[in-house]
């Protein structure tokens, strides 16, 4: 499989092809790092779409299971914690509890209805915490800023996920 991601001006264009070609074992670093940069240069609505274009297309190799470790499907924030640490930090430690610490980078576990419906919900609180202008806690992001974090952290780990499988992703910015 391979997938292309292009952008000029405003639209954001994604395909996916199969194709024959042998994949090599490695990834250069320039092509990594032309892929992370290519998620920086864009707006969080567009990344949000091509996070929802990468989690659609998870490469086959990865589990599907019937009963998901994710359940984002049933995503809701415990009460007691909202309390205790408000809401943005329970969306922290939750995510953090279904998919890993961020500080060491993410991996997917697998593929399927459960990943696909995080965009959903991260796109519910990107809207929620647009403009947030609570006061920064040490050691604590604002909730807009947080959010955004996730979702390009969880892009990356879903661009690592085509790497991982040996599947050609390919992306570039028309000016």
């Amino acid at each position: 499989m391979f997938l292309s991601i292009s952008q000029d001006n405003h639209n954001i264009t994604m395909s996916s092809y199969a194709t024959i070609a042998s994949h090599s074992d490695e990834v250069s670093s320039e092509t990594y790092t032309e892929r992370v940069v290519l998620a920086k240069g864009l707006s969080v609505q567009q990344q949000l779409k091509m996070l929802r274009f990468y989690l659609r297309r998870l490469p086959t190799s990865m589990d599907n299971p019937i009963i998901s470790v994710y359940n984002f499907s049933s995503f809701s924030l415990p009460n007691d914690l909202v309390e205790e640490i408000g809401e943005i930090q329970a969306i922290d430690k939750e995510l953090e509890a279904r998919l890993g610490v961020r500080k060491h980078g993410l991996k997917l576990r697998e593929r399927g209805f459960e990943i696909e419906v995080l965009v959903d919900l991260l796109e519910e609180w990107t809207n929620k915490t647009s403009g947030d202008v609570m006061l920064e806690v040490p050691g604590n992001l604002h909730g807009e800023i947080l959010i955004q974090k996730w979702i390009s952290d969880i892009l990356r780990a879903a661009q690592n996920a085509f790497e991982d499988a040996e599947i050609e992703v390919s992306g570039h910015i028309v000016v």
